[in-house]
């Protein structure tokens, strides 16, 4: 119907109102993922270097197994916070829960 501008500044026409609601909303949603997606990731990256801390090695943790680790954290904390069906800081701190017991776990399985 109208001329409109969408979340991204770029103008567009849209034939209802409701696909304009549909695409601020879904930008919104977005926007709002990426924070506690890249506080995810700190906190994997915190917990996989802890983990090889606590190891006696001399040398060390070698940077691309902590790497390696922290992805292998990051994922399957994901995978798990996406079994339980909360939102907000419910599942941010699920999430960080689950990181840590999941890290603690396999320090104890490697050592």
């Amino acid at each position: 119907m109208g001329s409109n501008i969408v979340p991204d500044g770029q103008p567009a026409t849209f034939k209802t109102c409701s696909e304009l609601h549909f695409i601020q909303t879904t930008h919104m949603f977005f926007k709002l993922e990426k924070t506690p997606l890249l506080i995810l990731g700190i906190t994997a990256l915190i917990c996989s270097r802890a983990m090889f801390f606590f190891f006696n090695d001399p040398e060390g943790p070698n940077l691309l197994v902590v790497t390696v680790m922290t992805a292998i954290v990051y994922f399957l904390s994901l995978a798990a916070a996406h079994v339980f069906n909360s939102a907000g800081p419910k599942k941010l701190l699920l999430t960080i829960f689950i990181q840590i017991i999941l890290v603690t776990g396999l320090y104890f399985l490697l050592r």
